[in-house]
């Protein structure tokens, strides 16, 4: 309770108590001990309102002045200097904006050891919410799901059913659904970056933009090359997307008859085996390096049209995503990327290190948090070489 609320909780007391004395001098004369209680009484109600009055014209006066309002540098900067006087905590659980969670489950404001709560206006969000412009996930029509929390399942339908034709009393008989389940598997994505103290006490330095734009990219750079691999990753192999072994899948292949030079009627016949599993074509795309880009923009789609396979950057009205990884000199993919499903999985922690680098007069900046990607069907995709 405020002192403000207790002064109004006083002011009804005193009332009670004063409209007792006045229901007892309307049977008999007040004795004088009565009559100095109840002077006393009008004097604290008195007091009360003007001590009442006094604070809310301080709060207003208060409310008019001009706030200072820290920058989010400033208070970076404050947290650092906690942290190496060991008033603050090392280690902070970020919080996650629940807009872009798939579950309720997630770290709340409020939380003790909140980086927001704690001085610093800092998320998950913050950094990752960039990768959707910057890497795979706009162009593959892929989002990132955060703050994930328990164990995450997608029903999975093995096979189809069809209704029946025949007259009034004809058995339609009763079709089985077959289910299954897909679970995802997360997996630890971590990532440190130092920056020198002198940039940390340069007030000119923008120490948190650069810090979620370092991560940032870090981040992106690692689910990029995962999303789009064609051969299972040296480690944590869990995080690898729907491309893993496609080379071998003769079903989901197109051969070009020149190397590295596909014609129109190739790069489409990718499309149409993607097209041919029935797959709704959430997200659909083409896959491709920077190289086989600029041949394609140069390739005509036939012998009098004028036109070229790659217009204004798409193929046909579909996107082209430009990837720099080696393993697709000479190849192009062609998938729907809707089904992926990429979660980043419950808190993400935030580790400030003023002490390992102090030799290099640095501190270290960490984070650490769970990523599963998910595939939710793998025979949307086709491969070219």
């Amino acid at each position: 309770m405020t002192k403000f609320q207790e002064l109004q909780a006083r002011y009804r007391d005193l009332e009670a108590k004063k409209g007792e004395f006045a229901a007892i001098a309307k049977k008999r004369e007040l004795t004088d001990d009565e009559l100095a209680e109840l002077r006393s009484i009008n004097a604290e109600m008195t007091a009360n309102v003007n001590e009442r009055m006094s604070m809310s014209a301080d709060a207003q006066y208060a409310a008019a002045q001009p706030k200072t309002v820290k920058s989010a540098n400033q208070q970076m900067r404050e947290y650092i200097q906690s942290v190496r006087n060991h008033s603050a905590e090392s280690e902070i659980r970020l919080r996650t904006d629940s807009q872009n969670t798939i579950t309720s489950s997630v770290i709340a404001s409020g939380d003790v050891n909140n980086m927001t709560s704690a001085g610093i206006p800092l998320t998950v969000n913050d950094l990752l919410n960039p990768l959707e412009m910057k890497t795979i996930y706009e162009a593959l029509g892929m989002k990132v799901a955060t703050g994930v929390r328990g164990q995450i399942v997608w029903p999975h339908l093995n096979n189809a059913v069809e209704a029946t034709v025949g007259g009034e009393l004809a058995d339609a008989g009763v079709a089985t659904l077959d289910f299954s389940k897909i679970t995802a598997v997360p997996q630890k994505v971590g990532i440190s970056i130092s920056v020198s103290n002198e940039a940390i006490n340069d007030e000119g330095f923008d120490l948190v933009g650069t810090i979620v734009s370092q991560m940032n990219k870090g981040i992106g750079r690692v689910i990029n090359s995962r999303v789009l691999a064609l051969t299972a990753p040296a480690s944590g192999a869990a995080l690898a997307g729907p491309l893993v072994g496609i080379a071998s899948k003769s079903a989901q292949c197109v051969s070009f008859a020149t190397a590295g030079a596909p014609t129109y009627a190739e790069v489409k016949a990718l499309k149409g085996k993607v097209f041919a599993t029935g797959a709704e074509m959430s997200g659909f795309c083409y896959v491709m390096d920077a190289a086989m880009f600029s041949l394609l923009e140069t390739t005509p789609k036939d012998a009098g049209s004028g036109l070229f396979v790659i217009q204004d950057g798409k193929i046909d009205g579909d996107p082209v995503f430009v990837t720099s990884l080696a393993a697709y000199a000479g190849k192009i993919v062609a998938g729907c990327f809707g089904y992926e499903a990429l979660c980043q999985h419950g808190p993400a922690y935030f580790i400030i290190d003023p002490y390992t680098l102090a030799s290099k007069n640095s501190t270290k900046f960490t984070l650490n948090l769970d990523f599963s990607l998910t595939d939710l069907e793998t025979t949307p995709f086709a491969y070219g070489a």
